[in-house]
């Protein structure tokens, strides 16, 4: 009888470590929303603001444009959101500059979205 309440105990405490454990990571895997006004000193005006979403991933942080599935990473989240303005800012350029028979079904839809949140100065 003491063995197996000794195993009991034993299984409650292994439990709640991983209640705390998987609580813990939960914290950390909190995502925030920034929203982009501007694009200074890039040549991109914004016409509505854009919600961007930022998350840690593995020791880092990936903020996510999702609405145009567009990502970028950085050490942290405020990297990440510039790392992200860096890169939309040079994929509009690019996309927008192509004629829409040289874009695929994913880089088509990815600049339509983008035209509705921002546009070439």
């Amino acid at each position: 009888m003491v063995v197996a309440k000794d195993k009991q105990a034993n299984r409650i405490a292994k439990l709640e470590r991983d209640v705390k454990t998987l609580k813990a990571r939960s914290a950390k895997s909190q995502s925030v929303s920034f929203t982009i006004t501007t694009f200074a000193p890039h040549p991109i005006k914004v016409i509505k603001p854009i919600i961007v979403t930022v998350q840690p991933s593995n020791g880092r942080f990936v903020a996510s444009f999702v609405d145009a599935n567009i990502n970028a990473s950085g050490d942290t989240d405020v990297e990440a959101v510039a790392a992200l303005k860096d890169y939309m800012s040079s994929y509009f350029r690019l996309l927008d500059g192509m004629h829409p028979k040289q874009l695929g079904p994913g880089p088509k839809r990815q600049v339509v979205v983008l035209r509705e949140f921002i546009k070439q100065r």
